[in-house]
């Protein structure tokens, strides 16, 4: 299990630009009845081809206030083959992770906290949900919570995510209505 790391790697403008978009779609997007489906867009905005191009991704929140790790949300490039992620497409991408497998795992996941020796527990998560040998991190979310992403790469990828920009998109799902 490797840690992410930030990187310096050059982001061409269009990247950048969606990048940028994201913070302003939420905004937008949580005043609609969409707001409950808002997990799925973003996530597949995150690691679709034309921001992160991420193959698996899961998203787990750690409550240890109610002593529980539940699965928010799982991300897997195969599910949303043929999905183009924009906008337009919200109603497609929630069907899509409606359908996914993978998304159903990680939603199902439910396990105690995880406490300061959590190397073998997000081992532990990471198996349970199909992922392996992922990157992970975690940042704070409110409430005391911690946002936890396990990510598996592309096999042939060029350049691995930006590290430091996946991880303050990945924050982003924590502005997100959670439903477990």
């Amino acid at each position: 299990m490797k840690r992410a790391e930030a990187t310096s790697h050059g982001i061409d403008a269009a990247k950048m630009s969606l990048i940028f978009s994201l913070p302003t779609e939420i905004l937008t997007l949580l005043n609609t009845p969409r707001a409950d489906r808002l997990t799925d867009y973003i996530m597949a905005r995150i690691c679709d081809k034309q921001c992160c191009d991420i193959k698996k991704a899961a998203f787990f929140v750690n409550n240890p206030d109610f002593d529980c790790c539940r699965g928010v949300i799982g991300y897997h490039a195969n599910d949303l083959e043929g999905v183009a992620v924009h906008d337009e497409s919200f109603d497609r991408i929630a069907r899509a992770f409606d359908a996914s497998g993978f998304n159903k795992s990680v939603k199902t996941f439910s396990s105690s906290a995880l406490k300061k020796n959590t190397q073998e527990h997000i081992d532990l998560m990471a198996h349970a949900v199909g992922l392996e040998n992922p990157t992970v991190f975690e940042f704070d979310l409110k409430h005391g919570n911690k946002g936890i992403f396990l990510y598996e790469q592309k096999e042939l990828q060029e350049q691995p995510a930006h590290g430091h920009i996946l991880i303050t998109l990945a924050s982003l799902l924590g502005f997100c209505p959670l439903f477990f």
